[in-house]
């Protein structure tokens, strides 16, 4: 199990340090509990909490890792075939309202070892996020948007799996739940759907499940 792309291992780290110092900051300047806080509705919208995203308010980074699975073809030899490798997503967000935002990130779906070769795929997404607040600390939300992603395929001949790279637009979607343990920081659990386009114009949805950690700003 390993995620290939160093790009995202560096960036991972990067998120990593700028959620701690994030938390640091927070800690030295943090203020008297506010009404949301002391009514444990921690992820009230908030429009005095800014946000890195144009447009929008409350803001938050985060970092989900866990496995994705690949619905691609495995080729006519009997060579190893896998379906699936550890995934990892850093994203930020914002949101217009209590309930819809916008959010931009990098996620990287692995590499697997198949038809004599390897693949991997990775992108860039864009997503509008609706949330729907089911207690003052647990909420559900879905993700609607687009991935631009990379794939990288290699294959031995014979297989009658195409070899090469693609770029290309496709659709994304995602659905996950939030859980809340203090007015900063949030766990989540999220399924996410990417279509990307691999050598010999395959067009194929691969799947991701993670579990994360969100930061607010």
């Amino acid at each position: 199990m390993r995620i290939s792309s160093r790009k995202f291992q560096f960036s991972a780290t990067a998120l990593a340090l700028a959620l701690g110092a994030s938390a640091l900051h927070a800690q030295s300047t943090q203020t008297p509990s506010s009404s949301s806080s002391a009514t444990g509705n921690y992820s009230a919208y908030d429009a005095s909490r800014t946000s890195w995203i144009p447009y929008t308010r409350n803001g938050y980074m985060g970092l989900n890792l866990g496995r994705s699975n690949f619905g691609t073809s495995c080729g006519t030899l009997a060579l190893r075939c896998d379906n699936s490798d550890t995934s990892g997503h850093i994203y930020l967000g914002g949101y217009f309202n209590p309930y819809l935002g916008a959010e931009i990130g990098y996620i990287n779906l692995g590499d697997i070892q198949r038809a004599g070769g390897s693949t991997e795929a990775d992108g860039v997404n864009l997503s509008l996020v609706a949330r729907a607040p089911l207690s003052p600390t647990f909420s559900l939300y879905g993700k609607l948007g687009a991935t631009y992603g990379r794939t990288r395929v290699s294959a031995a001949a014979g297989s009658g799996v195409a070899s090469g790279r693609e770029h290309d637009w496709g659709g994304a979607y995602a659905l996950g739940a939030s859980y809340d343990f203090s007015s900063n920081w949030s766990a989540v659990l999220e399924v996410n759907r990417t279509r990307l386009n691999f050598a010999g114009n395959d067009r194929e949805w691969v799947r991701s499940t993670s579990i994360g950690l969100q930061y607010r700003f």
